[in-house]
């Protein structure tokens, strides 16, 4: 009971930057505490409780947005919280430190970019729709995706403060 309430913060903000901008992140927190409540006796004292109840709440916010896919909502796909997760730093504060600063880069790209972010990780539909749509290519949508998230990357560094960028 202590290791749970001990990383309810970590894991609160764990789900939030694997969930941004959803208000059923606090479900999901409270649905990965039922999990870790009922299978406690899965974990061993002495091992990595943060490692066991980070796994646990990914797997409940990806069950989340399997949910979400089939009513037809418009949420990240697999993909992304993959990227997202293994950028996540290991101390929350720097995290939700980070998050504010990518908020911030991500408010001076250029509209067409955002919606280009906004179309590959937030949407289900391929790039190779929209660079139809677009009159584009795939290679050059993927190009531009890459460098994207170069600029980002590159903009969170320059805007963390000493240390907080690796």
């Amino acid at each position: 009971m202590s290791l749970l309430v001990e990383h309810q913060q970590p894991l609160r903000i764990f789900i939030r930057a694997l969930m941004p901008g959803r208000d059923e992140a606090w479900d999901v927190l409270q649905q990965t505490n039922a999990v870790l409540w009922t299978k406690k006796e899965d974990f061993e004292l002495g091992s990595n409780f943060r490692a066991w109840a980070f796994k646990v709440a990914r797997y409940e916010i990806l069950a989340f947005f399997q949910r979400e896919r089939r009513k037809g909502w418009l949420i990240f796909d697999n993909e992304m919280v993959e990227v997202l997760e293994e950028e996540l730093p290991a101390e929350p504060y720097e995290l939700e430190q980070r998050l504010r600063v990518l908020e911030t880069c991500m408010e001076e790209l250029k509209p067409h970019d955002k919606e280009l972010l906004r179309r590959h990780y937030l949407l289900e539909g391929s790039l190779d729709s929209y660079a139809k749509e677009l009159g584009r290519t795939v290679g050059t949508l993927k190009t531009r995706l890459f460098r994207l998230r170069a600029a980002l990357r590159q903009c969170v560094r320059k805007h963390l403060p000493e240390g907080g960028a690796e």
